[in-house]
């Protein structure tokens, strides 16, 4: 994953280095792409419906529909093991999160490098950035 992949989106031929880029859809119908240049921190979670996952060959592969109250939660983690020599991975975690009655419940998915995919609420690592409230 290393190499630098082009893929079409949209019409657009675009070099892709993630796994994964994202588009955001709002209620306005306006879309913000990651491959435009835009970055996790210009999504208005106020008026998002709509958040999709889209893989190298630019097909759509998650798709977070968003209900009022819910906000996005998304995150791209890099780690490499032990030993220096093996690549650096990354694995994805998207999802939503709501307040309900004062308590914080989220529903996030983990996309693996191997492919595997886990639902879960949130473990106990994952912290809310502050646009994210």
């Amino acid at each position: 994953m290393d190499e630098l992949v082009k893929t079409e989106v949209a019409g657009l031929e675009v070099p892709m280095k993630e796994a994964f880029t994202w588009i955001a859809i709002y209620d306005s119908s306006l879309i913000l792409r990651e491959i435009d240049g835009f970055s996790y921190g210009d999504i208005d979670r106020e008026k998002l419906v709509e958040f999709w996952l889209i893989d190298q060959r630019g097909q759509e592969k998650i798709k977070i529909d968003l209900k009022p109250g819910q906000k996005l939660i998304f995150r791209r983690r890099r780690f490499q093991r032990a030993v220096e020599s093996t690549p650096f991975q990354t694995f994805y975690l998207v999802g939503w999160h709501e307040n309900i009655s004062g308590r914080n419940v989220q529903s996030i998915m983990y996309l693996y490098p191997n492919g595997a995919i886990e639902l879960s609420d949130s473990k106990s690592d994952l912290e809310l950035l502050n646009f994210e409230i």
